[in-house]
């Protein structure tokens, strides 16, 4: 620990100001069976013990077949993912559970005017985003944000997860739709290429000079609550 004069400890530096944020792929992009097999099916990943979690980017590629000119499903082409969870130390905590239209609704207030399909506000590249509907094979790409951190702006540092902690391991889980209707019509098959896992984290400082982030733990978790008549609908929070 740095010391002034009079033996006293200096105050640690800031953590937003001594540290970088940085980007990289989570092991190797993952295959799943095709020919409509991939429906159903779950993709794995354990992340990398490095620096401090502060968001994730999930990229599916695979080719969807239609019998004709297809339209997407009221939650399409986002409910491709029927749930995307994220589990902490073997899941004894749930950091992230969620369905792909309601991480698209969430990616939608991550950032301003931003939205993984552009939102009608810009057209993204094939490369980024892209889910034809003509009839045949189409090749689709579609991109979703998973929020670690309470959000990737002013409050980066509330919810950081430390990935170098011996204790710590994270799990993501990807479970995709268990049918072609529940994302577009005229559905044939769904061959999954790859999906793709990035983790963004920022480096992990000094600790002696530099202060931590608060240990704090943000979850985000979708809950359905059917209606079953009119009138007025109780819902109790979780504790």
């Amino acid at each position: 620990m740095p010391m002034i004069g009079g033996g006293q400890q200096a105050p640690k530096l800031p953590f937003r100001r001594n540290t970088r944020q940085r980007m990289r792929q989570v092991q190797s992009a993952q295959s799943v069976a095709g020919g409509g097999s991939a429906l159903g099916s779950t993709v794995n990943f354990q992340l990398d013990r490095v620096g401090l979690l502060n968001y994730l980017v999930v990229v599916l590629r695979g080719t969807v077949t239609l019998s004709g000119a297809g339209a997407f499903a009221t939650l399409g082409p986002w409910q491709i993912i029927n749930r995307i969870r994220v589990d902490l130390n073997l899941g004894n905590m749930n950091l992230v559970d969620v369905s792909g239209f309601g991480l698209y609704q969430l990616n939608k207030r991550l950032f301003r005017a931003y939205a993984p399909d552009g939102g009608g506000i810009r057209t993204p590249a094939t490369g980024v985003f892209t889910a034809p509907l003509a009839m045949g094979a189409n090749s689709w790409v579609i991109p979703l944000i998973i929020p670690i951190s309470a959000n990737p702006g002013s409050q980066f540092d509330t919810g950081l997860i430390s990935l170098q902690s011996p204790e710590v391991q994270v799990n993501v889980q990807i479970r995709l739709a268990a049918a072609g209707a529940d994302f577009v019509t005229n559905f044939t098959s769904l061959t999954l290429t790859t999906v793709e896992m990035y983790e963004a984290y920022f480096e992990y400082p000094d600790p002696s000079a530099v202060m931590l982030p608060p240990a704090q733990v943000v979850r985000t978790v979708e809950f359905s609550q059917p209606y079953a008549a009119t009138g007025d609908v109780t819902y109790t929070i979780d504790r």
